[in-house]
């Protein structure tokens, strides 16, 4: 996997079926169909397809025609999905499919899996509140590293749902760690932190960690009073497998810091500089936090160099 970044043609092409930016339909929405065995139901999904030796950014948006309350999340993401985010979408245009280039993420996140991610259920009586009305977005960061052939493929989110009778608490997800980073132009391990101090009190469940393929650790811990109260995270990072991190219901306090250190390994031939973007020849440094209660930006604890 690591092999190819270096010599990637950063080349971001059109939509697959239904693309292209001139698909406002009205009548776009999400159908939850009938819970299969396993209990999940296709929220939202996108057909794409990527030309040989090539990435591509391509969103679809949805509107939600009844209340719902998502209780757990599984990623649809066959070869070809580096990424999908999925957001509580700000605005209704376009709707449909579209091309997505840019980094921009919608206010309020939801959801983010990439490659290998597994299920995500939320500790009893927690759940995401999607309200009848709104629109959420879905963006996915393809890529295609055959030599020779086109990749074609659907993406998207599974979910489980509960009564509304059963939510205790409304959640969703933001980022935490670093922008605007560089890895220098050498083989040593190379380590950037980012984060934030809380604006308000947040309990936290789980972590998804994000990183491209020169990351290989990541680190995520909280401090109060200057003090480190507690290690969410310490493991290697394999950007073939970008699990889930479940955890016991934390409660965080007003100034209490997040910090997320990841290292990365700079394997370039000819050995060059790496930047922070989004493109497989950049790098990212994310966690994911799903937390209560639901509210602030998508990137409410990244920093920027």
């Amino acid at each position: 996997m690591r092999a190819w970044f270096a010599a990637l043609a950063v080349s971001v092409i059109g939509c697959g079926p239904g693309g292209g930016f001139g698909d406002d339909d009205p009548e776009v929405d999400a159908s939850i169909d009938t819970p299969g065995g396993d209990g999940f139901t296709t929220l939202i999904e996108r057909e794409w397809t990527v030309l040989p030796r090539s990435e591509a950014f391509v969103c679809t948006r949805v509107k939600i025609e009844q209340d719902m309350f998502i209780s757990a999340f599984q990623a649809m993401s066959p070869t070809g999905t580096h990424h999908e985010f999925l957001t509580i979408s700000s605005t209704n245009s376009p709707l449909g499919d579209y091309d997505c280039p840019g980094s921009n993420l919608e206010p309020q996140l939801m959801f983010a899996g990439g490659v290998n991610t597994d299920e995500f259920d939320f500790p009893p009586g927690v759940a995401i509140k999607l309200t009848a009305g709104t629109y959420i977005n879905l963006r996915l960061h393809l890529f295609n590293a055959d030599e020779a052939s086109s990749l074609s493929g659907t993406s998207g989110v599974r979910v489980k749902t509960m009564p509304a009778s059963e939510v205790v608490h409304e959640a969703d997800m933001v980022f935490a760690g670093h922008k605007g980073f560089t890895i220098p132009a050498s083989p040593a391990p190379y380590k950037v932190t980012g984060g934030c101090s809380l604006p308000t009190q947040w309990h936290i469940f789980g972590l998804w960690p994000h990183m491209h393929g020169y990351g290989m650790h990541q680190k995520v811990i909280v401090k109060r009073g200057g003090n480190v109260m507690m290690t969410p995270l310490d493991a290697d990072y394999d950007f073939d497998h970008q699990k889930n991190y479940a955890m016991a219901d934390t409660t965080l306090q007003v100034n209490d810091q997040i910090q997320v250190t990841c290292t990365f390994v700079n394997t370039t031939s000819p050995m060059t500089e790496i930047f922070e973007g989004d493109n497989y020849t950049t790098e990212m440094c994310l966690t994911g936090i799903y937390k209560y209660p639901a509210g602030g930006s998508s990137e409410a604890c990244v920093s920027a160099q």
